[in-house]
């Protein structure tokens, strides 16, 4: 029978290997842990600002900067002003067309280019808080529903119906009416009437335009413009 000293020593001794054993295993690869959230000032807890909604983050359709293009809603603007040394401040132009500038509060800008949008609140700052101001507004982000123009097509038409294009390319009345498809046999070409979205209408005598080449008489089409081709009853031709 083993001595009760040495049984103790024995089971001290293979307790201890056991656990160095455990001891010397590697550790499991802990799981990444996903940073704290911030607030605007680096605090944890609520999420962090960020400069656009979480709608224009996500959309990635925005178009191409053109830096003469006129601002439009939901354009994405950075404003800076350099005689406060805080660098850029990202803004979006609100539904109504302004951008909030410190200290001037909403400054409308829609409408105007970067280099108007610029003197507008240059000559805001300077009346009120600046001796000199320097402004710089850049356009980084352009809102492409915005960017669109909207014309409607309708009456003797192939294809009646709505035409997007780009506000920066010129959209003539011809041009609206071929990509429709064109005349039908049935439309009366000299009276084709435009429309406007602020009420105003104007007639145009598009066969003269197309015929005899009259292209100063081709009309540039706005945004929210209607176009009806009217419908002759008695379709007469001639060999």
């Amino acid at each position: 029978m083993p001595h009760p000293l040495r049984l103790a020593s024995f089971l001290f001794a293979t307790l201890a290997a056991v656990m160095t054993g455990e001891a010397q295993r590697p550790a499991p690869r802990a799981e990444p842990v996903a940073p704290a959230a911030t607030t605007g000032n680096g605090a944890p807890g609520a999420p962090s600002q960020q400069p656009y909604s979480a709608v224009d983050r996500a959309d990635r359709s925005f178009m191409p900067v053109d830096p003469n293009k006129k601002l439009n809603v939901g354009d994405a603007v950075s404003v800076e002003i350099l005689e406060d040394q805080d660098g850029a401040v990202p803004r979006q132009v609100s539904p109504t067309g302004e951008i909030d500038v410190f200290p001037l509060g909403r400054v409308k800008v829609a409408g105007k280019t970067t280099t108007e949008a610029e003197a507008e609140v240059k000559r805001k700052l300077e009346a009120n808080y600046y001796h000199t101001a320097s402004v710089r507004i850049s356009l980084d982000r352009v809102n492409p529903t915005a960017a669109l123009r909207k014309v409607q097509v309708t009456g003797e038409v192939r294809s009646p119906g709505p035409i997007e294009s780009p506000i920066s390319e010129p959209l003539y009345l011809t041009e609206a009416i071929a990509r429709v498809g064109g005349f039908t046999q049935w439309s009366v070409r000299d009276q084709v009437r435009i429309f406007r979205a602020k009420g105003s209408s104007s007639v145009h005598n598009v066969k003269d335009i197309i015929n005899e080449g009259k292209v100063s008489e081709d009309p540039l089409l706005e945004d929210g413009d209607r176009v009806l081709v009217k419908k002759k009853w008695f379709n007469v031709t001639t060999n």
